[in-house]
């Protein structure tokens, strides 16, 4: 399960990354796309029991 945690966390930081760049470009359809990846890979995390990083 270890990597399956890492594998999702790295998934989250990614996303949560691309939607703030994505945001700082105006770029909607970049925030649409990263904000649904987003939303997909936390709630795979609360469905797993996974904690979710917490974003700075």
């Amino acid at each position: 399960m270890g990597e399956f945690v890492h594998e999702l966390t790295g998934g989250l930081q990614e996303a949560r990354d691309r939607l703030d760049q994505a945001r700082a470009d105006e770029d909607a359809y970049g925030v649409e796309v990263w904000q649904a990846r987003l939303d997909s890979l936390e709630r795979l995390a609360v469905q797993h029991g996974v904690p979710l990083p917490d974003h700075t």
